[in-house]
C-alpha cells in the first residue's frame, strides 16, 4: 500500500470544501494526502498537516524540503501517514505456546 497519494489539484480542494470551517484552511494549498485521508497543504508559512481524525490543522514544517525528511524518518511515517498500521503482525508461529 502507498502511504502518499497524489491527486490533481482540483480534485484535493473539492475534496477539502467541507473543512472549509478550520481557520486558515482556505489560504492552504493541497500538496498530498496519506492514505488514510490526512492531507499536508502548503502555505506561504510553512507545510501544514491536516489530522482528519482529531479534525486539526497545524503548521508542522519550515518547507517541503523538512515535511519530507521527517517522513522519512520511521517515526515520522508512524506519526504522520500511520504506517505501524500496515505493518504485518507477528506469525502464531514465531510465537512460543506458553504465550498464547
Amino acid at each position: 500500500m502507498d502511504l502518499i497519494r497524489s491527486f490533481p489539484p482540483d480534485v484535493l480542494s473539492e475534496a477539502l470544501t467541507d473543512w472549509q470551517w478550520l481557520p486558515g484552511l482556505a489560504v492552504q494549498r493541497p500538496l498530498v494526502t496519506s492514505a488514510f485521508g490526512d492531507v499536508f497543504l502548503q502555505g506561504d508559512d510553512g507545510v501544514w498537516f491536516l489530522d482528519t481524525v482529531e479534525r486539526k490543522l497545524s503548521r508542522e514544517w519550515d518547507s517541503p524540503t523538512s515535511l519530507q525528511a521527517q517522513l522519512t524518518t520511521v517515526d515520522g511515517q508512524d506519526r504522520y501517514l500511520m504506517a505501524g498500521l500496515r505493518r504485518e503482525p507477528p506469525s502464531l508461529a514465531s510465537r512460543s505456546s506458553s504465550s498464547l
